[in-house]
């Protein structure tokens, strides 16, 4: 995919980290939407989804336009969906469902069927993960290893409940255990892109005045210095 860039923005006003584009335009914009909402233009990421989309239904959605590869990512998946809700809640509201009929899982890779776990599954994708670990992070899909889709495509427990929290569903107890303790571990510490992930659910799901939101948001310049730098727009903006 050809990005024809202004500034760190493509053709569709989708934000990116560098001036080359990226493969995260929809995670970036998620970001700008509560940073610097003015930037973005409406239409234009409507543009840009309808041409990253291969089928709602089956939630098929690539994360450039008209470019399979790299396959769609779990930051993707919250960063359209987070996106998308704030421009077009009623579509925002089309594709958190999809996404929940395809049993979470965000794979867009036409020849994929989408089934539900099973423990012989689960169990066949680990071994297989397991296997590969020591591998680049793309062999899983550059190999074809079909059975670990499942898993290796899949939304983590963490993210499913922001989305069900952020679209009215209730969560399960493994689903809140698991987002409180990434949480905690991201509003002390962790790495870079993990930490801004953690501050876009905390924007998204209002829990900037809790305990843990405070800590999150006291650290927001940093955040963004530490992972755009402290020329990029965002963080000469949420610096101001």
């Amino acid at each position: 995919m050809k990005f024809i860039m202004t500034g760190y923005q493509d053709q569709w006003t989708r934000m990116h980290d560098k001036t080359r584009g990226s493969n995260n335009g929809w995670m970036y914009t998620a970001e700008t939407m509560h940073v610097a909402p003015e930037l973005i233009g409406k239409n234009l990421i409507l543009d840009a989804f309808e041409l990253c989309c291969v089928s709602v239904a089956k939630f098929q959605i690539n994360r450039n336009p008209n470019q399979v590869t790299p396959p769609f990512s779990r930051d993707e998946v919250m960063g359209l969906l987070s996106t998308m809700k704030k421009i077009y809640p009623d579509a925002a509201r089309t594709l958190y469902e999809a996404l929940k009929a395809n049993h979470w899982n965000f794979c867009n890779f036409k020849y994929y069927v989408k089934k539900p776990l099973s423990l012989n599954k689960i169990i066949t994708a680990a071994d297989i993960l397991y296997t590969i670990k020591d591998e680049h992070r793309n062999t899983v899909w550059q190999e074809r290893h079909t059975d670990a889709y499942c898993l290796a495509f899949r939304l983590p427990p963490s993210d499913i409940y922001y989305l069900k929290k952020m679209f009215g569903d209730k969560p399960n107890i493994l689903e809140t255990v698991a987002f409180y303790a990434e949480t905690v571990q991201h509003a002390y510490g962790g790495e870079k892109s993990p930490r801004m992930i953690t501050w876009l659910k905390i924007k998204d799901l209002g829990l900037e005045r809790t305990i843990l939101g405070r800590k999150v948001i006291a650290t927001e310049k940093e955040r963004f210095a530490t992972y755009f730098g402290i020329d990029h727009p965002l963080t000469e903006k949420i610096s101001s």
